[in-house]
């Protein structure tokens, strides 16, 4: 009996032992699938941070980029219109140019009419003495057409300097060049 007995609790001790063995197991179990679903959890959230930090990062870049683009397209626009300025500046530079020549030429027409006047009346100072009266005459009709002549041009040359500075807002040179006008004329008449 005695020998049954210490089977039996042999028994007993080894059933309590599986027993025991399987609840570690269990346990075990249990930790391993508690520690699985913590790590699955754990991931997930992680991958949502990282999801989130990802399209934050993306929009971030999508941002960056269109400013980046925005600024492009500003600088290729004040670019393109530098380019205009530019282009516009040579065309007027070559307009001035071609202006500047036929202006010259304005200025030497009415030069010469005053001029001729002039030298008219040099001429007339030294012959005066010299000349008769009826000679004189003649002369001074010719000084008075000559004078006249250049008066009225430089008239018209007043009126359409006047014109001029109406139709432009910039009309400070026209302004000078009608008081020099008139200065020029009050010595002719």
């Amino acid at each position: 009996m005695e020998k049954e007995s210490f089977e039996k609790r042999l028994m007993d001790i080894k059933n309590d032992e599986d027993e025991k063995k399987r609840q570690r197991l269990k346990d075990k179990a249990e930790s391993d699938r508690q520690s699985e679903l913590q790590f699955q959890q754990k991931l997930e959230k992680q991958e949502v941070e990282n999801k989130l930090k990802l399209e934050e990062m993306k929009k971030e870049i999508e941002e960056f980029e269109k400013e980046t683009e925005e600024l492009l397209e500003k600088k290729l626009e004040e670019w393109r219109l530098c380019n205009e300025v530019l282009c516009y500046c040579i065309l007027v530079q070559q307009q001035f140019k071609t202006r500047e020549k036929e202006f010259a030429k304005w200025l030497d027409f009415l030069k010469y009419p005053i001029t001729r006047a002039k030298d008219r009346f040099v001429l007339f100072e030294k012959i005066r003495k010299k000349l008769k009266k009826s000679y004189k005459k003649e002369e001074i009709f010719c000084l008075h057409r000559t004078t006249l002549s250049a008066y009225e041009i430089v008239f018209e040359a007043w009126k359409k300097v006047e014109s001029l500075a109406k139709q432009f807002p910039d009309k400070i040179f026209l302004l000078i060049l009608q008081k020099r006008l008139v200065s020029v004329s009050d010595q002719i008449h």
